[in-house]
């Protein structure tokens, strides 16, 4: 189903998040794990109450050198959050743009896939 379609999107290079599942698993047991995790999704939309393993994701401190005519160093916050937080997001995300595409402004720029925030 729809939510397999998702799951096997998943890239299986990102790192697992607090519930420790790797992307590489549910991308490999979408058609077995997708009708599971989609009961469990539309529980929590229905009721109005994420698992909490969706609400924590991992962050982890990168300390990364940057040019010296910039500041001297930088540092990197990257967030892990669970993958099937992950696939969750990315359904949510399309499905709310479908219905809203037609109302953005063509000129809208900013936090749009394929469109610059400084054009």
């Amino acid at each position: 189903g729809e939510v397999a379609d998702y799951l096997s999107n998943l890239d299986p290079s990102k790192a697992p998040g607090p519930d420790k599942i790797p992307g590489q698993f549910l991308k490999q047991c979408s058609s077995v794990m997708g009708p599971s995790l989609c009961s469990l999704f539309s529980h929590s939309l229905q009721s109005g109450i994420l698992p909490s393993e969706w609400k924590s994701a991992n962050v982890a401190s990168v300390h990364k050198k940057i040019r010296r005519n910039l500041l001297p160093t930088t540092d990197l916050y990257p967030c892990f959050p669970s993958s099937a937080k992950s696939w969750s997001d990315a359904f949510v995300i399309d499905h709310f743009f479908e219905h809203v595409q037609d109302m953005i402004n063509k000129s809208q720029h900013g936090f749009l896939h394929g469109r610059s925030c400084v054009t």
